[in-house]
């Protein structure tokens, strides 16, 4: 959650960027937009995992499942 209410941040400094989002935050609460942007990055990422794609984060191998299910993303420099 934490990270999408970041990403929205960014999206009302620079709304040519995401569009998406814009066009959603015109609509709706922030808050809901929120939780529609955190469910689509946990989305992306399970089916990253789950496929084991080589896309993003997971190709850097920074993305990785703990033992009890959770997500790890570990800083990449």
């Amino acid at each position: 959650m934490v990270g999408a209410h970041a990403v929205l941040k960014r999206a009302r400094l620079h709304p040519q960027k995401y569009p998406w989002l814009t066009q959603l935050l015109a609509r709706r609460p922030f808050r809901i937009v929120a939780i529609a942007l955190a469910n689509k990055m946990a989305r992306i990422a399970w089916a990253v995992l789950a496929k084991g794609g080589t896309s993003g984060a997971a190709a850097r191998g920074s993305l990785t499942r703990l033992g009890d299910g959770r997500l790890r993303v570990a800083s990449v420099c």
